[in-house]
């Protein structure tokens, strides 16, 4: 996965778990979440656990790129 904007996400570990929502922005070391009540919250992905679009298990550490270095990277 390249670009994660419109993505659904929750998130799997703690303190952060059970962050449910859509991926509004990204940078290099965070997500931004619009949760259910419309609230933006900021992620950090070192060491959290994702769970996108119901399906796919993303350890955040794994992602840690800005967008754009990432889409030049993948095959």
């Amino acid at each position: 996965m390249s670009i994660w904007i419109g993505d659904k996400v929750e998130v799997l570990s703690e303190p952060y778990k059970g962050i449910r929502g859509e991926v509004v922005y990204e940078t290099k070391n965070t997500f931004w979440i619009r949760d259910e009540k419309g609230r933006r919250l900021k992620v950090p992905k070192r060491g959290t656990i994702f769970l996108v679009n119901g399906k796919h298990k993303v350890h955040g550490s794994m992602v840690m790129l800005r967008p754009w270095d990432r889409v030049v990277k993948d095959p």
